[in-house]
């Protein structure tokens, strides 16, 4: 079967009875004859029913196909003839395969349609259709999930009705703007727990009683008190309020909220059973273990976070990856560590005095923190050294990358989801107000399984056209009303010629869309010549043909509004082409499906950019040539001294700025250096006399440069508060800031306010190296990713905090055991914390019990984790712009020539017009 099509005849002998055994259909237009012995391969499709059924039963016929002409013996349906070509290598080859450009739940749609099992889909196209089925049952999950309580159902009872309003204060910050306040509120309350947690490590806030006994900090424990306080409400609230009690307590967060406040009440409960209990050393390692269970609180910050909710999803999701890297690093750090100890074991001072150091020793090479504390003294264990380096980059490369794509695609489907889930509420309320019925048919969706949701494909949710969801999505309405196999089909019919592809398109499919260009010409009378031409190219009359100069492939994706509803555009179709397109058939670009218009969108906002660059080099902010001579000189010196692209004397005096700004750099650089500076008589330290004359030249070539500018720009405020011009003034400020105040007496000067004044001035001179990005258009592309990548920043900072805090504290309870301990509170080991997730091991701090040194590797891991995740989003965000950044340079140039070629040519024309009269 898979291997070679078997022959479409069991006795194939080219009799005249071969004709019998053939059927012709017509999918949406493309007509295909199939052979009946064929379609037997597989009796249970609806091809092989409807090639076994008799012509004279007209019911049974149209129930299996849309219409049929028993004249021409062809069967009509109003079906995608690409996703039928697909379906038909079921009876040639035994298994299906999915066309790239074929929307998956369309082709299933098509599958279920025709009667063949997804069983038959191969492998290679099943995946495709899994994730589409997941991606639309978790957007039906998240709108439930802020549209609706768990039941699916508003419940009847005013307790009932209590309890889902409590619910959903607590546990949903979308349903209201007091639920969002409430979770604002948790948020404060657990950074407020963190940061008092952490002060009560540190000495100096450490309070003693009468005694001399260490106690806790009496504000402190206040400020504790209150969070617990909130913290037990809040849990309280919502565990009363959760529809489901057993799942709520043991879910994984709500055992984390129970963890964070379990451990106060505990130790209260043992200091208030009397000094001789909690003397006792079993008890006090208890209190120690509560007290360290306080740092599940910052898991809490999860619930708050979808960043932090993403982040566990990776990682669960890569489990199979992060074993991988503990597999490879395991090996290297034993392997290694036994090289480093036989290398080192010899050397008189060697620092490798067990084995468990050396495995110390490759911990801290393999993953390159290299805090100073253990390294080797020899030939070979400096050359192994090398080599351990090396190999740990390598074992931790290769398992991060694929955990960075893992995270990037769920990262990618998040975003999707929360616009996609934005988009479908919207769409609900409108639907709601125009049908009352439509919310309570997609309620009922709710209390069905999930399988059971993938199998109804979510219709009533994600339907977008005029139809209800069963007319358009599961089976399409009959052709004729009067359908009979009849002489009057023919006229209900119409043959499109696009781009010289033929087509028959069906009148009443039409008729769904009648706002669009097909469906009135085909209820437009063949008579009004007038009329018709305004719709289509040209026509025939003898053939009924409709002709169009139009691009046949665009053609094929317009027609799939009229089957579902929708529109997708294939890859490969210019985006704005397709626009143009969808505006000639009459087409509404809402009608295109969400994955396409990203694309739409991105095309259109190239194209604003392009022409907006070429206005920047050929226009005034004005946008006309001024009249006034005053007004053209400024507008000349404004292109001159803003818009290097605009001559050469403007590129010119760029490069001289850019070269004053390297020298200006320069000379700052080397006026710290101690053997270029000088002392007066008197021994005090002055300027460089060189120095200072080159950075005077400087700073008045930056003055004229600016005062010029401000006085050419078209709006001198927006210049004047505008970024980079800032910058520009942050420049020049503080020399004569400076200047100022040397000149008003050594009695001023010698002021230590106004010596602080001066050096914040001289300090504030940096910013010049930003006026770099003026010229730069590399600069300005990081500029450009970095803002657009504030979100990722952000979930950079939040990973890695949350990272700082919790292995800081750890480190600090775990080396508080040790005499000689670096670690003296929690802000302390922050520094320990930073360096360690980064990899910089400066070498100052660092632990020295076995469990530090086990927390110090797994910081590390999870440091290059956290690091590693969110870079990804913003490198690929920085590569967009840049190539966006290019392209858009090519084609200001590219327009500019052609504007250039067009004004020479109208230039001849009007020198040879008055020649000609």
């Amino acid at each position: 079967m898979c291997e070679t099509p078997r022959t479409r005849y069991a006795d194939c002998n080219g009799s005249e009875t071969s004709e019998d055994r053939e059927i012709l259909v017509n999918i949406g237009g493309v007509k295909q004859v199939l052979y009946v012995d064929v379609l037997n391969r597989y009796p249970e499709t609806r091809l092989a029913e409807l090639a076994n059924c008799s012509v004279d039963n007209a019911n049974d016929l149209l129930e299996l196909c849309d219409d049929y002409d028993v004249r021409k013996g062809e069967f009509y349906f109003d079906r995608d003839p690409d996703s039928f070509k697909c379906i038909t290598e079921l009876y040639y080859y035994g298994e299906v395969h999915m066309k790239k450009g074929i929307c998956p739940m369309c082709f299933k749609k098509e599958m279920d349609f025709w009667g063949v099992d997804v069983h038959f889909l191969d492998e290679c196209c099943k995946g495709s259709l899994n994730e589409v089925e997941e991606e639309l049952v978790q957007i039906a999950e998240k709108v439930h999930e802020i549209l609706y309580n768990d039941e699916g159902t508003t419940p009847a009872s005013v307790s009932k009705r209590c309890r889902l309003f409590l619910w959903k204060l607590m546990e949903k910050p979308e349903s209201s703007l007091l639920a969002r306040a409430i979770a604002i509120l948790s948020f404060l309350f657990i950074l407020l727990s963190s940061v008092v947690m952490c002060m009560s490590t540190i000495p100096e806030l450490r309070v003693h009683d009468a005694g001399g006994k260490e106690v806790e900090n009496p504000t402190l424990e206040s400020l504790e008190t209150a969070c617990i306080i909130w913290f037990t409400i809040e849990y309280v609230l919502r565990l009363a309020s959760a529809p489901n009690k057993v799942r709520f307590a043991f879910s994984f967060m709500n055992m984390v909220d129970f963890l964070a406040i379990m451990p106060f009440y505990a130790v209260h409960a043992l200091t208030h059973l009397g000094t001789a209990v909690t003397e006792l050393a079993s008890v006090q390692h208890v209190v120690q273990a509560l007290h360290a269970m306080h740092l599940a609180r910052i898991f809490k910050l999860a619930r708050h976070s979808s960043g932090l909710q993403m982040l566990m999803y990776a990682l669960k999701s890569s489990l199979k990856e992060l074993s991988h890297l503990l597999i490879y690093i395991g090996m290297g750090i034993f392997l290694f560590s036994a090289l480093g100890y036989g290398a080192e074991k010899n050397h008189p001072d060697t620092l490798f005095t067990s084995f468990s150091q050396s495995f110390w020793w490759a911990i801290i090479t393999m993953t390159s923190v290299g805090y100073g504390d253990v390294y080797p003294k020899t030939t070979l264990g400096r050359c192994n050294t090398a080599i351990s380096f090396l190999c740990g980059i390598i074992a931790i490369l290769l398992p991060i990358h694929l955990i960075m794509n893992k995270f990037v695609i769920l990262y990618g489907k998040q975003r999707m989801l929360e616009t996609i889930a934005k988009h479908e509420i919207e769409l609900l309320a409108l639907k709601s107000k125009e049908d009352q019925g439509f919310l309570i048919e997609s309620k009922l969706l709710w209390p069905l399984e999930k399988d059971e949701r993938s199998l109804i494909k979510l219709d009533s949710i994600f339907s977008t056209c005029s139809c209800t969801p069963a007319e358009m999505c599961e089976t399409p309405r009959t052709r004729y009303a009067d359908c009979n196999g009849s002489e009057t089909s023919e006229d209900r019919e119409i043959l499109v010629n696009i781009g010289g592809v033929k087509q028959v398109l069906y009148v009443d499919v039409l008729n769904r869309y009648p706002e669009t260009r097909l469906a009135e010409l085909a209820n437009c009378s063949v008579d009004n010549a007038n009329d018709l031409l305004e719709l289509c190219d040209d026509y025939d009359v003898r053939k009924g043909e409709f002709y169009f100069d139009r691009d046949p492939d665009s053609f094929k994706c317009i027609t799939e509004l009229y089957y579902y509803g929708e529109v997708h555009m294939k890859k490969g179709i210019c985006p704005m082409c397709f626009k143009k397109e969808m505006d000639f058939w009459g087409v509404d670009v809402h009608f295109l499906d969400e994955c396409c218009k990203g694309s739409l969108n991105e095309v259109e906002e190239e194209l604003v950019q392009i022409a907006e660059k070429v206005h920047e080099i050929l226009y005034n902010d004005e946008g006309t040539t001024p009249a006034s001579v005053s007004k053209r000189c400024r507008l000349f010196l404004w292109k001159l001294m803003e818009k290097p692209e605009s001559s050469l004397l403007a590129r010119a005096i760029a490069i001289l700025s850019f070269l004053f700004i390297l020298l200006s750099s320069v000379v700052m650089c080397m006026s710290t250096i101690p053997e270029l500076r000088v002392h007066d008589a008197g021994g005090k330290e002055v300027e460089n006399p060189t120095l200072e004359s080159i950075e005077t030249a400087c700073i008045i070539w930056f003055t004229i440069e600016y005062v010029l500018r401000l006085a050419s720009a078209p709006n001198k405020v927006r210049f004047a508060f505008s970024f980079m011009n800032m910058v520009d003034f942050l420049a020049i400020m503080p020399f004569y800031a400076v200047l100022a105040l040397t000149h008003l007496g050594t009695a001023v000067t010698e002021l230590a306010s106004v010596q602080q004044a001066v050096q914040a001035l001289r300090v504030m001179r940096t910013a010049r190296i930003f006026k770099l990005a003026r010229h730069s258009s590399g600069l300005q592309t990081l500029t450009y990713a970095l803002k657009s990548s504030l979100k990722e920043l952000g979930l950079l900072l939040m990973y890695m905090g949350m990272g700082i805090f919790l292995f800081s504290a750890l480190g600090y309870a775990v080396e508080q055991s040790h005499p000689d301990t670096l670690f003296t509170s929690i802000p302390q080991s922050f520094w320990w914390a930073i360096i360690t997730m980064t990899t910089v091991g400066y070498g100052d701090v660092y632990p020295r019990t076995t469990l530090g040194r086990c927390n110090a590797a797994v910081s590390f891991l999870c440091g290059v984790i956290a690091i590693a995740l969110p870079i990804h989003p913003i490198i690929n965000n920085f590569v967009i712009f840049y190539s966006k950044q290019r392209v858009l340079e090519t084609a200001a140039k590219h327009e500019i020539e052609l504007m250039a070629l067009r004004s020479k040519e109208d230039g001849r024309e009007e020198q040879q017009g008055p020649g000609r009269r």
